[in-house]
């Protein structure tokens, strides 16, 4: 919720234990100025006596009691499992994952219990006590003071609360307080205080015109040094540290999480790889009408779908819906098209008792201009829409949720109405095409050159078909993708651009837009 911001300042609390952890707040112009729509200086007429210099801007607040359960909500629908358990040393966490298996990282957001857990055990964590008074009381306005003469462990501050959540008032900045208990004549002073800041709160009455909710007591996670956001091994487990985030957690909540994000996937890429390469088996080649009605089909389906999710995980900021890519495996067979040839290179877990090979890389090819490509996708989707209707059946062919759904279906359908077909027009219509398709590697394959040697194998696949036509010798490879995600490897690969649509916010989940991008490379069938 948008809230009009007011901050008072005092120039003799720079000193006080308040004014120290409000530092920035207390000068005129703070570091947030730029940030913050609708930054002002206050006029003095604008300030009561007391103060010294304030400024007002628009900030937001949330309602934590609607936000957190919203949170959970989300990691229920991505597949988190929650479990409860007490733990004395960090790694004994590693023994708790939901698969029965020893997990392979553990990211470390105890809190205050940093101090205290063993195989963390830091000493720079420390309580700093807050009380609060929860009202009904509406002010439209959040405002706070950098200190108070009841006390400089003593502060003021309102914040009116989203979705009718109330009006929280404060507060206290005790270090080193491990009290839980209300303190009643703090909760008065406490109350007197706001009231004295923002009359509006009770009419211009007195506390008796509160309508007390509830007063809480928190102890805030302060670390000492600040925030603890970097990675270490403990006990043979890679963990990285996301704790001591003192008052301002949900504030930071998004910048820290992207930054333990980031160590997460730096340590997983560097851990052994639990897969060992089968050096007797040689990429295996599927024509597409080999593969229906296989139980490789289901293989290849379910593994491009992990490895898809697996990259939306890596670019959170996106907000793209995991899910499956390819809902049945009969899309990914309709996505390859008749025409497809499928590659496949296999490993093998040592541990695995049967020694089975399992699938770790793939990719296809096939004729650009018989390719499904997205616009004839769509329509097609629209084809077999329309004829449900008219049947009267029930689509049962799409989920409700995950990343390609029914509602998905529809918002791409309007949007590519708007963005039309693209347009490759560059005067080599006479220069055969062929489409590079779902190109996967296992997460624990990634940059071991699995992906060269697969593009590699298809480049000569291609250049053995073109010869076998009679054409060439030029001939030219395309690739359609999100350029958000991938845009950087095909380039590296000596790709170009020659295509791109604009998607609007909203579909797959997306809260920016994304691009659907057509990239193409020249190749000769006589340059091996």
């Amino acid at each position: 919720m948008k809230s009009d911001t007011a901050i008072y300042n005092r120039s003799k609390d720079v000193s006080s234990s308040t004014g120290r952890y409000l530092a920035e707040k207390l000068k005129p112009e703070p570091w947030y100025k730029d940030v913050v729509p609708n930054f002002r200086q206050l006029s003095k007429e604008e300030l009561n006596p007391e103060f010294d210099n304030g400024n007002a801007f628009t900030s937001v607040c949330i309602n934590t009691a609607i936000y957190l359960p919203w949170l959970v909500s989300q990691c229920l629908q991505k597949g988190v499992a929650f479990k409860r358990a007490n733990l004395k040393h960090i790694s004994e966490a590693s023994k708790i994952h939901h698969s029965g298996q020893k997990a392979h990282l553990i990211v470390n957001c105890t809190g205050l219990s940093a101090l205290k857990l063993g195989g963390v055990e830091d000493k720079n964590m420390m309580p700093i006590r807050g009380q609060t008074v929860l009202v009904r009381n509406e002010a439209n306005v959040m405002c706070s003071s950098s200190g108070t003469d009841d006390g400089e462990e003593e502060i003021t501050y309102l914040m009116q609360r989203a979705a009718g959540g109330g009006t929280l008032l404060g507060g206290s900045y005790q270090r080193g307080n491990w009290d839980s208990q209300l303190d009643p004549n703090l909760a008065v002073r406490i109350m007197k205080r706001c009231v004295e800041l923002c009359p509006a709160l009770t009419g211009g009455k007195g506390i008796e015109h509160l309508d007390i909710i509830r007063q809480g007591v928190g102890l805030r996670p302060y670390r000492n040094g600040g925030t603890r956001i970097e990675k270490e091994k403990i006990d043979g487990v890679w963990t990285v540290h996301n704790y001591g985030h003192g008052g301002f957690g949900y504030q930071s909540s998004y910048g820290c999480s992207q930054k333990a994000a980031r160590l997460v996937h730096e340590a997983l890429e560097s851990r052994p790889k639990l897969i060992q390469m089968d050096q007797e088996l040689e990429i295996e080649r599927i024509p597409t009408p080999d593969l229906a009605n296989t139980t490789k089909l289901i293989e290849l389906w379910q593994f491009a779908n992990d490895v898809f999710n697996e990259s939306l995980r890596q670019r959170p900021d996106l907000g793209f819906n995991e899910g499956k890519r390819f809902e049945q495996p009969q899309d990914f067979l309709e996505e390859m098209g008749a025409n497809a040839i499928t590659f496949i290179q296999y490993g093998r877990k040592p541990q695995a008792p049967d020694g089975k090979a399992e699938i770790i890389a793939t990719a296809g090819c096939k004729p650009w201009h018989i390719a499904l490509k997205l616009e004839e996708r769509v329509e097609r989707m629209r084809e077999e829409r329309q004829a449900k209707e008219r049947e009267s059946v029930q689509d049962q062919g799409r989920s409700d949720q995950g990343f390609y759904t029914k509602e998905h279906e529809d918002q791409l359908l309007e949007q590519l109405e708007k963005v039309g077909p693209m347009d490759h027009s560059d005067g080599q219509d006479d220069v055969p095409r062929w489409e590079v398709m779902t190109v996967c590697v296992h997460p624990d394959w990634q940059k071991q050159g699995l992906a060269e040697k697969l593009l590699d194998t298809v480049r000569k696949e291609v250049s053995s078909q073109v010869k076998a036509q009679g054409k060439g010798p030029r001939f030219k490879l395309m690739v359609r993708t999100m350029k958000e995600i991938n845009e950087k490897y095909w380039l590296n690969k000596g790709f170009n651009p020659v295509g791109e649509k604009f998607f609007e916010p909203g579909l797959f989940g997306s809260p920016t837009g994304f691009h659907i991008t057509d990239f193409s490379r020249d190749h000769r069938t006589d340059q091996e």
